[in-house]
């Protein structure tokens, strides 16, 4: 078990980390549940509800694969995940389970909503550069689990390793970032609210470095009032 709580995070080696350990091996892709913990998720789901939004749009030039709303990077709830993420030993849990031989240096991500009425999705896409070695989907959602179902696949021969519904509030989805794998995410019929991002290893190039130099500065548990 792996858990975030506003002390640090929590690592719980019992039979199911085997169990998961075999399942991320075979088929790239897990469900954490309980990630967030029980006296921490109403707080954080709070900041979800009552943050700012803006428009976003991924993808290539000429080429849309993502549409959603995303939060700024200076909103509280924002703030809470970088600290609450970027800890030495959730990342030394992470590289364990997933069998990751790169050392994990930080987490970089967004916290994001998705609605039925604006039509928000993201197509087939890899996730690949910047050093990304994991992906990173946790629900801050308490609505009803409809839409917004994950499926992991191999690149070329489109080979279906794992199709996961919608989390529930607190679950988390960790998945690998590989060039032979891509990923996707169905539009949602309800309102889904949550963070995304990716666990970073050793690629450096001057985005990478930015990251770096704005994410790794905090290593010491989550102490901040928005916690």
């Amino acid at each position: 078990m792996i858990q975030l709580a506003a002390s640090g995070p929590r690592v719980v080696k019992d039979n199911e980390w085997a169990v998961q350990k075999q399942e991320f091996a075979q088929r790239h892709c897990v469900v954490l549940e309980g990630f967030i913990d029980e006296a921490l998720l109403p707080r954080l789901a709070r900041l979800a509800e009552t943050g700012q939004y803006e428009a976003r749009e991924n993808g290539p030039e000429g080429t849309v694969l993502a549409r959603e709303l995303a939060m700024p990077p200076d909103q509280p709830l924002a703030r809470a995940f970088d600290v609450l993420l970027n800890q030495r030993r959730l990342f030394e849990a992470i590289a364990e389970l997933t069998g990751t031989a790169e050392e994990i240096l930080g987490v970089h991500g967004r916290c994001h909503q998705r609605l039925p009425e604006r039509n928000h999705f993201s197509r087939w896409h890899s996730d690949r550069g910047l050093g990304r070695l994991c992906g990173l989907s946790i629900s801050l959602s308490t609505l009803p689990e409809t839409g917004g179902v994950f499926q992991i696949r191999h690149r070329k021969t489109k080979e279906m390793l794992q199709t996961i519904p919608r989390l529930k509030a607190g679950d988390a989805r960790l998945f690998r970032i590989h060039r032979t794998l891509e990923h996707r995410v169905s539009s949602v019929t309800e309102p889904y609210r949550g963070y995304a991002g990716w666990f970073l290893g050793g690629e450096k190039n001057d985005r990478y470095q930015d990251v770096m130099r704005e994410k790794l500065v905090r290593r010491q548990p989550c102490a901040a009032p928005w916690c």
